[in-house]
């Protein structure tokens, strides 16, 4: 309905309008009702077409193309109409795969009535809405197409390619035509602005959507993930405390190196200091530790990752002898 009285007024420039819902299929209908002048400028600009002839459909009906997107436009809309326009978006041409971790879009191939297709402005104004945290992260494109379809499909590859550099193509033998789609993370885990992406998405997008069955993907996903998306805490006194420890008694490992993974291990401490300093690690570290007994005392175990490198390396390295920076 927003976007109804959006077009209307910016679009048509018309005061003559009126929406509806069909009962039958709980879809918004929006009417805008034009003069014979605007219709005329709307056809000589190719903005709409007329209709071939179908019983389904009026004489006097036409159909409207969407010849370009204004992406400077979309990208400075405030949350709420930005929202509604992603919205919109997704429960047309998208899909979430939580297993998968992936959310994609379905972008616009058709050439009947412009000279490229939409998928190279959907493209820009994808990461355009990255860049502003609005959209999570774009980790690829890909073309897949019909054996026939091949050379056409290569023609997108080489712009898509040069649009965004993980571009993939790939033949399919499901595929009837040439489908180009976008691939977005779903990883809520690292310390990233992709978090703050799904944070409006979440709250902002997904209430928005029309379709039960994509909304209930989101729930199921956001519930997957729901401890990842607590909002930062930091105590300095804790990180003071732990520093000293670490330089007290502490063994430090690499554990991972193709993924920077340290383990950290906390040695000699009584019970009641090492539940509180486990607890607090768990909450200001952003990582799970864990608590083993050995003979009268106790020992901790997490682990320093991207997850909490901010943390680490502003006011717990600085704070360390020489000895244990040079691991870390």
């Amino acid at each position: 309905m927003v976007w109804g009285n959006i077009c209307s007024a910016n679009v048509f420039n018309s005061e003559k309008f009126y929406s509806y819902i069909k009962k039958t299929e709980g879809t918004y209908n929006y009417v805008v009702i034009l003069n014979e002048n605007s219709i005329s400028n709307l056809i000589k600009n190719k903005y709409i077409i007329k209709r071939k002839y179908d019983s389904r459909f009026k004489p006097n009906t036409s159909l409207a193309t969407i010849k370009s997107i204004p992406l400077r436009r979309i990208a400075s809309l405030n949350d709420r109409k930005l929202a509604e326009f992603l919205a919109g978006w997704f429960d047309s041409d998208g899909t979430i795969r939580p297993k998968f971790s992936e959310l994609s879009f379905a972008l616009d191939t058709q050439l009947a009535t412009r000279e490229e297709p939409l998928a190279y402005s959907e493209i820009k104004l994808l990461k355009l809405l990255e860049a502003k945290n609005k959209v999570p992260k774009l980790i690829r494109i890909k073309i897949s197409y019909a054996s026939k379809l091949k050379d056409r499909a290569f023609k997108f590859f080489e712009t898509c390619k040069n649009l965004y550099n993980n571009t993939c193509i790939a033949e399919s033998e499901s595929a009837k035509g040439v489908k180009i789609n976008a691939h977005l993370s779903c990883n809520v885990r690292a310390r990233t602005d992709n978090r703050e992406s799904w944070i409006f998405w979440v709250n902002s997008v997904v209430p928005r959507l029309f379709r039960e069955d994509k909304k209930l993907k989101f729930i199921k996903f956001f519930r997957e993930r729901r401890h990842r998306f607590v909002k930062y805490q930091i105590n300095l006194n804790f990180y003071k405390e732990l520093s000293g420890l670490i330089n007290k008694n502490c063994y430090i490992c690499i554990s991972r190196r193709n993924y920077p993974e340290c383990r950290i291990k906390l040695k000699d401490l009584d019970k009641k200091l090492a539940k509180t300093i486990s607890y607090k690690i768990n909450k200001f570290l952003y990582t799970r530790s864990d608590l083993h007994k050995s003979r009268r005392c106790y020992t901790i175990e997490f682990y320093f990752s991207p997850n909490n490198f901010e943390e680490f390396e502003k006011y717990i390295i600085p704070e360390l002898n020489k000895d244990y920076k040079s691991k870390l």
